[in-house]
């Protein structure tokens, strides 16, 4: 065990910038369990990560139940999954045990997670309704989730490249000198440590928490596909802006 025991403030400083679904039902027992293991046990980051891991089979099977009691439990522990998931990485920030084998395990179980649930969720809800337009919503989704971090990735990878890409970033067109509502909101959002806008994790949400919870599926599949749309053409227009931006400034240093 650490000999000098972490506080909550070193917790919040490991914290990645918080989306507004993790903010509001997620962070607060992040920061208490957080503490709790990098101050009571000698568990790694990579055994955190495998152990949530272990309840995504719980998820997928009552998911693949179909009935109402099946969407309740399914949804609970994918909740759960996400809970350790964002536990693993402030105790490997806190402790500073990030490694190569974290590095590739997170987000390629991150991966196998959403593909398991949405695969058991089309199960279940074609087993329960036979209806495959949510097999297909589901199919749609999980394309769409994929192609939404690829495109941070390729962004990330590009503006690094770039002289201005830590002011910068693929946020939007963050425009921190201007004096419109976007760029006071960006301003506001990056102080707090908040993500500017929804993402994956509220699109995850809404699929696999929101619609078992409501026991309407369909329907916010077809939301979430909608709101995944539509990021992906923001991020994209917003990335182009950010590089012209970055382009003219080169030009004019």
């Amino acid at each position: 065990m650490n000999l000098q025991l972490a506080t909550p403030q070193d917790i919040e400083k490991a914290l990645q910038r918080k989306s507004w679904w993790a903010m509001v039902f997620i962070l607060p027992f992040v920061r208490r369990l957080s503490l709790f293991v990098i101050n009571r046990t000698n568990l790694t980051p990579n055994e955190i990560t495998i152990g949530a891991f272990m309840f995504i089979p719980f998820a997928a099977y009552f998911y693949g139940v179909g009935t109402y009691t099946g969407l309740l439990l399914g949804a609970l522990f994918f909740e759960i999954n996400y809970l350790f998931d964002c536990v693993d990485g402030t105790v490997a920030r806190v402790k500073k045990l990030g490694s190569p084998l974290g590095a590739y395990l997170d987000p390629m179980l991150d991966r196998w997670r959403i593909f398991i649930v949405a695969a058991a969720l089309a199960y279940g809800q074609y087993k329960t309704h036979a209806n495959l337009t949510v097999v297909w919503l589901l199919f749609v989704y999980f394309g769409l989730n994929n192609l939404i971090l690829f495109t941070r990735w390729a962004q990330e990878k590009g503006l690094a490249k770039l002289a201005g890409s830590k002011v910068l970033g693929v946020d939007f067109a963050r425009s921190a000198s201007g004096n419109g509502i976007l760029a006071w909101w960006f301003r506001k959002t990056e102080d707090r440590n908040i993500m500017s806008y929804y993402h994956d994790i509220e699109l995850d949400a809404l699929v696999f928490v929101v619609g078992p919870l409501l026991n309407r599926v369909g329907a916010c599949l077809v939301v979430a596909n909608v709101l995944a749309v539509l990021l992906l053409g923001a991020l994209n227009v917003m990335f182009l802006v950010s590089l012209f931006r970055a382009k003219g400034s080169e030009k004019h240093a």
